[in-house]
């Protein structure tokens, strides 16, 4: 094998040295030598002689790739242990080393050092460790292959159980579900009992707390509160002047001027409750302000650390004055009745039966998302071997700037940024484009007065999964680089001639 490859080596420079100057070796079979060359656009035919004789015989510049006579001709440079490369024909002879091995130089006009080895070495090192990447990539992709091919049989597979998993627990869940409506049924019958006797005690409390207070206003005991009953009244509303303001007392009776003790309830109790409160508290204020100065008071408070009531001193306050009258001989408050045994082990019955019933329908979404799972795992082209379907529920971050971009294949892109919670997304998948060298997502978030955001995402061969590059070339247009052994080919088939 190694004597062939030197054989075809040999034979291949052997043949570029028999070519003119200038021509690259993929145009070799049109230089071969005859009598008569023909313009490779056909536009003429002249002796092969004529080429590059530095006269342009050819509209295509094809006579004289070694020469600058043709302003469309081109020259190439082999450059070996570097890139070869194709110049402009005017750069032929121009005083200008171009080529690295100097050959677009060859009249002698200056002389030019042949730098391609130097310039090469960080080329074929950087071509080394590709090569590399591409073997261990490859090694790694195959194993992914095997991996796609094992998720594939499973979840095939696990579709079928996990529905008759599923229609099995059907039953158990209508049970369950009819064990918790009746529970509930209960347990809210118990409440509107419990609720009901609350409501009646407090309006029972209230219609006895309010009859207190209208019979005290209702002077002429006739069952009537009117306007002038009001205005006797030392803590309703006044004027500026002290005089009582009748327009705000109106709202305390009905359209004919009246107020017969349901209407007082309805409408006026609470009102004129806290007006009286008010106006004792500020009149008992002032009154120890006059006597005591700002004498301090003990008051006794809990204590937040033992719990029991501790005595402290400091200035009483307006708060402290209102706090003290709020239980009075009208105050409608009803303490709450705590449930009885009976019917807390109902609302324990309810929740038990509730909790059963829950837990027995997320098992069963549960396997609603399993299968939901597998049925789109095989509408997703993970490629004919399935390479791309380990991806599938992976994510790779990538931090530039104040940005963090995320790639999760098969399903979204989004950015956030790097202090935030918040994603935006941009684009959901949408499929492959170019043969699986591009995954396109769109109908992402909508971009301020602009379109949805989408995102092409680029893939290359690499031996781990790496999100590279995000860059935004167009508005609300994202373009990210994604490395991964899935996009990886095989090395062996990707040998060149200049390898040879």
């Amino acid at each position: 094998k190694m004597l062939l490859l030197c054989l075809v080596a040999a034979s291949s420079v052997a043949h570029a040295a028999m070519l003119p100057k200038g021509v690259p070796p993929s145009r070799s079979a049109f230089y071969s030598r005859a009598k008569e060359f023909q313009c490779l656009d056909g536009s003429a035919r002249i002796p092969y002689e004529q080429i590059n004789d530095d006269y342009c015989d050819c509209s295509d510049g094809s006579d004289e790739p070694g020469t600058s006579a043709c302003p469309n001709g081109h020259f190439y440079c082999e450059n070996r242990l570097h890139t070869p490369q194709l110049l402009i024909s005017s750069r032929v002879n121009d005083g200008i080393c171009d080529c690295c091995d100097g050959s677009d130089e060859y009249e002698g006009g200056v002389s030019c050092p042949n730098t391609c080895e130097e310039l090469g070495r960080s080329h074929r090192e950087e071509h080394a460790r590709l090569k590399a990447v591409r073997v261990s990539g490859w090694e790694k992709r195959k194993k992914m292959v095997e991996e796609g091919k094992a998720m594939k049989i499973e979840k095939e597979a696990g579709v079928s159980e996990l529905k008759v998993e599923k229609e099995g627990m059907e039953e158990e869940k209508n049970t369950a579900e009819k064990l918790k409506n009746e529970a509930e049924e209960k347990e809210k019958a118990v409440r509107k009992i419990h609720d009901d006797d609350m409501f009646s005690r407090k309006a029972e409390k209230k219609r006895a707390a309010a009859t207190l207070l209208f019979n005290t206003i209702d002077t002429d005991l006739d069952g009537k509160i009117r306007v002038d009953d009001l205005k006797g009244l030392e803590y309703v509303e006044k004027k500026e002047d002290g005089s009582v303001n009748e327009e705000s007392l109106a709202r305390f009776v009905s359209e004919n001027g009246e107020a017969d003790i349901d209407h007082f309830i309805a409408n006026s109790f609470h009102s004129l409750r806290q007006m009286r409160r008010d106006h004792m508290a500020m009149e008992k204020r002032e009154k120890e302000e006059k006597e005591n100065g700002n004498e301090k008071k003990v008051f006794a408070i809990p204590s937040i650390e033992s719990g029991r009531a501790v005595k402290v001193e400091r200035e009483i306050t307006e708060e402290d004055a209102l706090h003290e009258e709020e239980l009075d001989e009208f105050d409608d408050n009803v303490p709450f009745v705590p449930f009885s045994d009976e019917d807390n082990k109902v609302f324990d019955a309810a929740r038990e039966a509730r909790e059963k019933y829950d837990e027995i329908k997320r098992k069963m979404d549960d396997i609603d998302r399993q299968i939901s799972d597998a049925e789109s795992f095989s509408s997703l082209d993970f490629g004919e071997d399935l390479a791309w379907a380990p991806l599938k529920g992976k994510c790779s971050e990538l931090e530039m700037g104040e940005y963090v971009y995320k790639l999760c294949p098969f399903d979204k892109c989004t950015q956030k940024e790097k202090n935030g919670y918040s994603e935006t997304n941009m684009g959901r998948w949408k499929g492959w484009e170019r043969d699986h060298s591009e995954m396109k997502y769109g109908e992402g978030t909508t971009c301020w007065n602009g379109p949805p955001r989408s995102t092409i995402v680029k893939v290359e061969c690499g031996d781990e999964d790496e999100l590279v590059e995000a860059s935004e070339p167009g508005r609300c247009e994202y373009h990210f680089t994604f490395r991964t052994p899935a996009a990886c080919t095989d090395p062996a088939e990707e040998i060149t001639h200049s390898e040879l």
